[in-house]
């Protein structure tokens, strides 16, 4: 089938399906096509650069992301070896706690082994009860040494000291003295203790009231008060 074909009054020239009739008309069209593909071959271009660009960006975010997590690995890898090794000093210091408090009275024991070689040796002799009491001496002077040495200190008061209720606790009362005199220590039963200052047992003494006034009380703490004697409780000389 012919492209054109002749018209026969005008000589015009006719394509099927554009509807040009003259040469004119022909080029504006084929220019029209010309542009329209160059539109089309540009947009398909900007689309496949679009495309390409969001590769790009995709495979940067890809990468980035495989950094992050690199990253990411590694930090909890050192706090995994943080948590160990905090894990493993906590340990080492139960440990170190233990120990120490299974051997926090060494020194002491150390200081009591000369004392218990004396009494042995106290007890296997057979000398008279001279001999006996010189070596029953020597274990009281060790002990006390072992005690001294471990911070333990004696409260030994004598006989005329002011009673004090804070190292003092009254047995009993003896007669006499004036009804407003202060208390007094009048016998000594068995010695208090102390250990760095911190009272272990306080002495125990019989009181009786002496002659001077009594004086303002030491200590207002309540729990002095389960030291003092009842006005009432009277005793006899521990001789009696």
């Amino acid at each position: 089938m012919p492209m054109a074909t002749v018209h026969e009054a005008g000589f015009g020239v006719y394509e099927p399906g554009c509807g040009c009739k003259t040469p004119e008309e022909l080029g504006a069209h084929m220019s029209d096509t010309a542009i329209l593909g160059w539109v089309v071959a540009a947009v398909a271009a900007a689309g496949w650069a679009w495309s390409a660009w969001k590769l790009s960006e995709a495979r940067r975010a890809a990468i980035d992301l495989g950094r992050r997590l690199s990253e990411s690995r590694a930090s909890a890898e050192e706090v995994e070896g943080r948590l160990d090794e905090a894990e493993a000093t906590a340990r080492r210091r139960v440990r170190d706690a233990e120990s120490t408090a299974q051997f926090a009275n060494e020194a002491f024991a150390q200081r009591l082994l000369p004392v218990e070689d004396a009494l042995a040796r106290a007890l296997a002799s057979d000398g008279d009860l001279s001999s006996y009491r010189e070596g029953v001496g020597l274990v009281h002077r060790l002990l006390e040494s072992a005690f001294s040495q471990s911070g333990l200190q004696p409260i030994r008061p004598a006989a005329g000291e002011p009673f004090d209720p804070r190292v003092h606790e009254s047995v009993g009362m003896l007669p006499g003295g004036s009804e407003e005199g202060a208390l007094e220590i009048a016998q000594v039963g068995r010695a208090g203790w102390t250990l760095h200052d911190r009272l272990l047992k306080a002495a125990e003494v019989v009181v009786r009231r002496g002659e001077r006034v009594a004086d303002e009380p030491l200590d207002d703490d309540p729990d002095d008060v389960q030291h003092q004697p009842e006005p009432h409780q009277e005793v006899v000389s521990a001789a009696d």
